[in-house]
């Protein structure tokens, strides 16, 4: 289906996207967010010293890194949708994530 899909070039049809505000709520319902501030404060704290320091700094550590990697993603993205404005590059594209989907299943299958 991803290789033969037609996507929308316009953006439009579909339900608009979540605000700034929106998406920052988003987190506190996402398994995934949950799952790695739960596995860093468990990997990464230790009963020396004070919890709320060490997962104040942890934090901030996640804050530092993930601006310039946000911003690379929003920037990349941004650049993918300028270049996948025709028909012919959307299809090439779906057809290339589609033989990449394929091909991730390999490993899997040789086990």
């Amino acid at each position: 289906k991803i290789a033969f899909a037609e996507g929308a070039l316009s953006g439009g049809g579909g339900r608009p996207p979540l605000s700034f505000v929106g998406a920052v709520l988003f987190q506190w319902i996402n398994p995934k967010a949950w799952l790695i501030a739960l596995a860093t404060v468990a990997t990464y704290t230790t009963t020396q010293g004070s919890l709320y320091r060490q997962v104040a700094l942890l934090a901030l550590l996640f804050f530092l890194v993930s601006i310039p990697c946000v911003g690379a993603w929003a920037a990349l993205g941004a650049g993918a949708g300028r270049f996948l404005m025709t028909p012919r590059r959307l299809r090439l594209f779906n057809l290339v994530m589609a033989l990449l989907l394929v091909a991730s299943l390999v490993p899997l299958l040789r086990d």
